[in-house]
């Protein structure tokens, strides 16, 4: 059996911690090695630690369970005042306890599987039968826990050449994609092709989804359910037209021959379609492959809930609903799932997903894939031509990152934390969970810290599934909540004791009483309280104090009661001297702000966290990667974050306060001129002379994965275009050199544009002409209104004469007869 002792602060011990674990995970035998951390006896405690522990001494649980704290049965009495039984760990209770009684229970760890990692050109072969493939160790442990005591395991992995890869294309068959269809399956070889330039195992598959076939989501009359649109196929949720196969002409002759269809609105039904490749084994997936689903969509998605317009109210189940046709058959009878079901499914079947999406819903889908673990975006050009050399951009990225995620099952009463150095092992550890830049045949190792922070109620069982979406690493955990003195059948365990006066358990040392007993003999009962006990106040006050129960509750049969003021105040404590309420955050009204536990009145913060309420997380997250002082020593750590300073009239800024745009000194501007010319072709050093120049920087998109790294940001104004450039500069170890990064783009100031300036007067003098008009025209309208409003009052009051006309005559016509001539 193997002791370790470990430090209460084992951050400030992680290389040793993790060199120490490393060679004994390593060297020992499996399936019978027992791994231990007990806590040593230390010397004397403090008065601080013997008070705490004290206030859990009724109980054996109630002792362990509190960090620190040791449990003795049966006091040697002549050593031990008042009968003590919850001491400190710290103190040596060889000469206090009887032997054999001591309770101070250890953290543990049992391997059950630790298989060694493969070769990394191990052979995949069909002639080579069933090789397991192992990437990651060990894959199975027992864990038995202390509460609140972390416990370190340590993980390695290796990537092998030639790892399988299943890709699963997922496209969206609305009438918008067709021409996105044809070029997928013109492209269906070549992408066969290129990605068997990656892995020789490799197999392609086909299905397509368009939405529920319900309204408002298709057009429901019959006619266009037969005919949604021209040259359309019927519409359906999702159809599974080819599984994996490793026949690419079979994939391209699928994609040709497959039609396209049409809905109603503009959403998609990808979730129901993206589910069921998850889940349903029809897909063809192989149980050790890298799987891959490429969701390809020019639209957005519905998601959960929105199914409740069509009347579709039943939450999606996650299970696979395809009939023998490869059709989806629940479409009207499931909601829609969530992202997190989606998110939940793709971490248990360790799916990568990769959203290949038209320019003008990728803001959308970039959002979901950070909701999303193990998924990426990625944009597609116009008829999808790009589609080869976007896939085989993200397989190289996803191949070349590793990311420990895992699942909780049981109580959420565990906390994990990652630390690593990744593939440099010369630097320092750091709390991450991934590392990038991962290679055929490198080696990554992690340290998993695990705590548990409480106890599950009913004997819940807990475990851990940590996976780096290829395989996973299973972890039974058991916690120390009970002592083995209050089981059943525990030696000296008695049920209705006599030394309980009959109303209680006798176990480990002292009584357990039953319900409506009370008392160190269970001797009172809330029933019937005896006078003659009840004011036993000297059995109610610690120490020397003279108040009672510390004046926050009663005295009853030597007994405190403690009053409860509030909901938000907890007294408790054997003397009620402990008040819960100095816990609570006065901001949320958690104890601790769930990052710690609450100790009498003053948080005990879990590792990571510190602050009166646990509220802010340690200085150490503000120390940069491969740094030494908080905030580069320019600046303070609050909460976790970096309060940037200025120091000898010098102002930094950047997340750990590592940048300095003023500063005339060090490795920044002994490299600016070299990167100046060597990249930009500009600077003091163009030309010629920058041949002089010994460094080569490497020009890269962004620099925020270096910084992260732990470079040092340099940032520089250039003259001649008043444009800034960026680099980095981290010192390598193996090498003795500095690797130089640059920004390859300029961040140039908005440029003057005189061409929409000139534009912009005319149409302001046009403008203004136009208005002037306007003006005019309404002026001179009302103008001539009341001008003719005037001419026609005028005419009504005129009085015209009535007489005759003297010269008038009127009109007169003669028109003779024929027949009366004569």
């Amino acid at each position: 059996m193997l002791f370790l002792w470990k430090t209460p602060s084992i951050t400030a011990h992680f290389p040793m911690v993790f060199l120490l674990l490393q060679k004994v995970l390593i060297n020992a035998a499996v399936d019978q090695e027992l791994l231990q951390e007990c806590d040593v006896p230390l010397g004397n405690p403090t008065e601080a630690d013997t008070s705490r522990c004290g206030r859990h001494d009724t109980k054996c649980s109630s002792c362990i369970q509190t960090l620190g704290c040791q449990w003795c049965s049966y006091p040697i009495q002549a050593k031990v005042v008042g009968n003590q039984h919850c001491f400190p760990s710290s103190l040596n209770l060889t000469s206090l306890c009887q032997e054999g009684q001591v309770m101070n229970p250890c953290n543990s760890m049992k391997k059950i599987k630790d298989e060694p990692l493969s070769d990394v050109n191990i052979d995949k072969s069909p002639e080579a039968g069933d090789a397991e493939f192992v990437q990651l160790r060990p894959q199975h442990v027992h864990l038995q826990l202390r509460k609140g005591k972390p416990f370190n395991i340590s993980l390695k992995y290796r990537q092998i050449k030639d790892y399988p890869v299943d890709l699963y294309y997922l496209m969206d068959l609305s009438k918008s994609m067709k021409n996105d269809k044809d070029s997928v399956a013109e492209l269906g070889s070549k992408l066969a092709q290129t990605m068997r330039t990656l892995t020789s195992q490799f197999r392609l598959g086909f299905g397509s989804f368009v939405d529920k076939i319900a309204l408002p989501f298709v057009k429901m009359a019959t006619e266009k359910l037969k005919l949604p649109c021209k040259d359309c196929e019927p519409p359906y949720t999702f159809r599974n037209s080819l599984p994996l196969t490793d026949d690419d002409s079979i994939f391209t002759d699928m994609v040709k021959n497959v039609g396209v269809s049409g809905n109603l609105d503009s959403p998609e039904g990808g979730f129901d379609a993206l589910m069921q490749v998850i889940v349903c084994p029809d897909i063809g997936w192989r149980n050790v492959s890298r799987k891959i689903i490429i969701l390809s969509t020019d639209a957005k998605y519905n998601y959960a809930g929105i199914g409740k317009i069509a009347g579709i109210i039943e939450p999606h189940d996650m299970k696979c609903h395809l009939d023998k046709n490869g059709l989806y058959t629940s479409g009207t009878l499931l909601d829609y799932p969530s992202v997190a079901q989606i998110n939940a499914m793709a971490k248990k079947y360790q799916v990568n997903i990769i959203f290949a999406v038209k320019d003008e819903v990728e803001r959308l889908y970039q959002e979901l894939s950070k909701m999303v673990d193990y998924s990426s975006c990625g944009v597609l050009d116009k008829n999808s031509l790009n589609v080869v050399e976007m896939v085989k951009e993200q397989y190289e990225t996803i191949s070349s990152s590793l990311n420990l995620t895992h699942l909780i099952h049981g109580p959420e009463h565990l906390s994990v934390r990652y630390f690593t150095s990744c593939k440099n092992k010369d630097m320092p550890v750091e709390q991450t969970s991934s590392c990038t830049g991962i290679k055929e045949g490198d080696e990554v190792e992690f340290l998993v810290e695990i705590t548990a922070a409480g106890c599950p109620e009913n004997e819940e069982k807990m475990w851990i599934d940590i996976t780096t979406n290829l395989e996973n690493v299973h972890i039974d955990i058991d916690v120390h909540c009970e002592c083995d003195c209050e089981k059943p059948g525990a030696p000296g365990r008695m049920t209705y004791s006599e030394k309980c006066s009959k109303s209680g358990t006798y176990q480990c040392g002292v009584c357990d009483c039953l319900d409506r007993s009370y008392g160190k003999k269970c001797q009172c009962n809330t029933d019937s309280l005896d006078t003659d006990i009840v004011n036993e106040d000297y059995l109610c006050q610690y120490g020397n104090e003279t108040q009672v129960c510390s004046g926050q509750g009663i005295c009853q049969c030597g007994q405190c009661i403690c009053n409860q003021p509030s909901k938000f105040d907890d007294i408790n404590g054997v003397y009620c001297e402990c008040n819960h309420g100095g816990c609570r955050d006065p901001k949320n009204k958690i104890l601790c702000s769930g990052n710690g536990e609450c100790d009498c009145d003053k948080c005990r913060c879990h590792q990571g966290w510190q602050g009166t309420f646990c509220e802010c997380q340690t200085d150490e997250v503000c120390v940069a990667p491969g740094g030494v002082e908080a905030c580069s020593g320019h600046g303070t750590c609050n909460c976790g974050k970096c309060t940037c300073e200025k120091k000898n009239g010098i102002s930094y800024s950047g997340k750990y306060c590592e940048e300095c745009r003023t500063c005339q000194t060090g490795r920044c501007v002994k490299y600016r001129d070299c990167v100046q010319c060597r990249l930009f072709g500009m600077g003091k050093l163009k030309g010629s002379a920058c041949d002089k120049c010994t460094i080569i920087p490497e020009g890269i998109e962004s620099l925020q994965g270096e910084v992260d790294k732990g470079a040092q940001l340099c940032s520089f104004v250039d003259e001649s275009n008043n444009c800034e450039f960026k680099f980095t500069y981290l010192y390598m170890p193996a090498s003795e050199t500095y690797s130089i990064k640059a920004q390859s783009l300029m961040e140039c100031p908005p440029g003057f544009a005189v061409l929409g300036l000139v534009f912009g007067i005319i149409g302001a003098v046009v403008a203004v002409g136009l208005l002037t008009l306007i003006i005019w025209k309404i002026v001179t309208s009302i103008q001539d209104r009341k001008e003719y409003a005037k001419f026609e009052e005028e005419r009504k009051k005129a009085k015209w004469d009535q007489q005759s006309n003297p010269l008038y005559q009127p009109a007169t016509s003669t028109f003779p007869n024929p027949s009366f001539r004569n």
